[in-house]
């Protein structure tokens, strides 16, 4: 699972907007979802907006996507 925090929401509240992110099994995927990508919290990025993405892992980090 992954963890988010929006810590730049400060500007609208008095604490950073904190979630977790599991992947969605295959067997549950639905038509048109991506497979090994879909979750079920979806991060949402900006756009035409710089963003500053730091990651740290307890394990092997193999790999992060935004697709």
């Amino acid at each position: 699972y992954w963890s988010y925090e929006y810590s730049d929401n400060l500007e609208f509240s008095d604490e950073p907007l904190i979630f977790d992110s599991y992947m969605v099994q295959e067997n549950d995927l639905k038509i048109g979802q991506l497979r090994l990508l879909e979750v079920d919290n979806r991060v949402i990025v900006p756009i035409n907006s710089h963003i500053r993405v730091l990651i740290t892992a307890s394990d092997v980090l193999h790999s992060w996507a935004i697709p």
